[in-house]
């Protein structure tokens, strides 16, 4: 669990850091208008935001509403990117291992919040 939740807060923070601060960089064949740059900035504090929840879960591991709501939000994320950056490869506009990046952090989330889930359900008395 950790392991994946560090994963998730070092992939996402240097694609929000790079996204935010060096797009340009990153992108250096693209001429990129600035309601462009703009987009790709919101994205970049999207992820970050996202690096930021994954740090939250890992600093509260007793407290299981912070487990399922971070959780949550990082299956929900995922499953959005997964779909968004598969269409986006479809179309030729983004290399389709960023989609499957995502569908594998979807996944793997997913299981993470069932089998935590099932645990919190068997410890429960009857």
């Amino acid at each position: 669990m950790r392991t994946l939740l560090i994963a998730n807060t070092l992939f996402e923070g240097a694609v929000g850091i790079a996204m935010l601060f060096f797009i340009k960089s990153v992108l250096p064949d693209m001429d990129l208008s600035a309601s462009e740059l703009a987009i790709y900035r919101g994205f970049g504090v999207a992820a970050l935001t996202m690096a930021m929840v994954s740090v939250l879960v890992l600093g509260s591991p007793d407290e299981d509403r912070v487990f399922f709501f971070g959780i949550l939000l990082l299956m929900i994320y995922h499953l959005g990117q997964t779909i968004v950056q598969s269409i986006n490869a479809y179309h030729g506009y983004t290399p389709l291992p960023i989609a499957a990046m995502h569908g594998f952090l979807y996944f793997a989330f997913t299981l993470m919040f069932m089998r935590k889930r099932a645990a919190k359900g068997q410890a429960k008395p009857s």
